[in-house]
């Protein structure tokens, strides 16, 4: 079977299932990603800041109603939800005009862009006045279909390591968060697109097309607005020989092209929300608990303690990352839901060995391989997107001069591990063909995946 068959079917089949039996909210922080998409698909580009110090949007009330039996699943591991419930909540009726100010203080501050399909299917689904939990799913479907178009086609014009991206793109971590309504599909997507269209450009034959050029440059600016953290994946592109372009300063336009992109993106849209932020100490006191805000958070003051303490904020990295290394592997295969929801060990170790082996074993002609220099470098730029995410944690999320940062977790790291696992050195492997063939890997994680299903219907439903 062809790779970008395989991913079709096995997407579609795995992909649906989720989408039907994970109860509604249970992805991380899909409260909030709903109401931002809601508050998007009514036209509000931008979280509201009030006088008192709240920050969402007015939207209909009955989208707390909706909401409100599935608030206790998370981190209640003994709490279950049954058939009937999400059955009779179908029913509430939307009720435009009885509205209230809901609180998103995460997600107020992500760019539309990063919600186009959910908020677009809302907007569709509202013209047809559906109910709140009904466009609920149906943004949700809408939404795993268009992240399954886009990596249907990084599969599809990727020259080198197909399987591996069919692989790691249908991890069950990655399935399960890329059939929810987080804002982190539309990234993950194009994170995909991005490096295929990087492979494409590099080992292309003839020479670059302007259509490839601006796709690359596209994605990458998207990837940008929705996570600045992942911003040195444009370094691929620099990465390419001037020999595969048509002119011989056409790399250099094409680069001060995308540079600008990204400087404008992210200067832009952090002068949008800069206004909004809202410390803990200072949020509504009646509002603030629940909210992803924790006390002694303060990005200006964490930015000065990283500037004046380069040496401790290093060591913070560099102990950071090791301590967390083995849960962020964990997480990134096999976790779903908010809390520590994880396939068992013994699905999630072989899973990951039969992925490095399908990556060592790659067959590639001469003409297909990067030199070890350039694995260096693709290696460098996905370390500094490491750096630039942890980075990003410490200042929103951990207070200020922690010896620490918290929540590294592994669904982050999506659009980065592909870099490595494309890094890989290749092998002559033909006498552990039994280990290495994609049969075999395909059956180890269509294994895992039907043992995923088991694992959310036990979680959420079974008593």
């Amino acid at each position: 079977m062809q790779p970008h068959r395989f991913f079709i079917a096995t997407a579609l089949i795995f992909g649906l299932t989720y989408v039907c039996i994970v109860p509604p909210f249970q992805a991380p922080d899909e409260f909030n990603h709903f109401y931002r998409s809601w508050q998007i698909a009514d036209g509000g580009w931008v979280g509201k800041k009030t006088s008192d110090n709240r920050l969402g949007d007015s939207l209909p009330i009955s989208l707390l109603i909706v909401s409100k039996p599935f608030a206790a699943l998370p981190f209640h591991f003994e709490e279950r939800i049954k058939t009937s419930t999400i059955f009779s909540y179908l029913s509430v009726p939307t009720k435009a005009s009885d509205k209230t100010f809901i609180d998103f203080t995460n997600t107020a501050v992500y760019a539309p862009p990063a919600y186009l399909p959910q908020s677009l299917s809302i907007s569709v689904c509202k013209h047809f006045e559906l109910h709140p939990l009904s466009i609920f799913y149906l943004s949700r479907l809408f939404t795993f279909l268009v992240w399954l178009i886009i990596i249907y086609t990084s599969i599809k014009i990727a020259p080198i390591q197909k399987w591996l991206l069919v692989f790691l793109a249908l991890l069950p971590s990655s399935l399960f968060i890329n059939t929810s309504l987080n804002a982190d599909v539309i990234t993950n997507a194009f994170s995909f697109l991005s490096i295929s269209l990087f492979l494409k450009m590099f080992f292309e034959k003839d020479k670059i097309l302007k259509l490839e050029i601006s796709a690359f440059i596209f994605c990458t600016s998207l990837i940008s607005l929705n996570k600045m953290a992942y911003f040195p994946l444009l370094f691929l592109f620099f990465l390419i020989p001037k020999k595969q372009f048509s002119l011989p300063l056409e790399k250099h336009f094409y680069g001060f092209l995308l540079l600008f992109c990204h400087v404008f993106v992210i200067i832009g849209w952090s002068k949008v929300i800069q206004p909004l932020y809202i410390r803990f100490e200072e949020y509504h006191s009646a509002f603030r608990i629940g909210q992803q805000l924790n006390e002694g958070v303060d990005p200006s003051a964490q930015l000065s303690f990283i500037i004046h303490n380069p040496l401790t904020f290093s060591k913070i990295l560099f102990f950071s990352f090791i301590q967390t290394l083995p849960h962020t592997f964990i997480h990134y295969i096999g976790k779903f839901g908010w809390e520590k929801n994880y396939l068992p060990l013994t699905m999630i170790l072989p899973l990951f060995l039969v992925l490095i082996l399908r990556g060592i074993s790659e067959t590639q002609i001469p003409y297909f391989r990067f030199s070890t220099k350039q694995k260096g470098l693709i290696m460098t730029i996905g370390l500094l997107m490491c750096i630039c995410l942890a980075t990003v944690m410490y200042l929103i999320w951990c207070p200020v001069g922690s010896s620490f940062i918290e929540n590294l977790s592994g669904k982050y790291f999506i659009p980065i591990f592909p870099l490595f696992f494309i890094c890989l050195p290749t092998f002559d492997l033909k006498k552990y063909r039994f280990f290495t063939t994609e049969k075999w890997t395909a059956a180890w994680l269509w294994l895992t995946l039907i043992y995923g299903v088991w694992q959310v219907c036990e979680r959420y439903y079974f008593d």
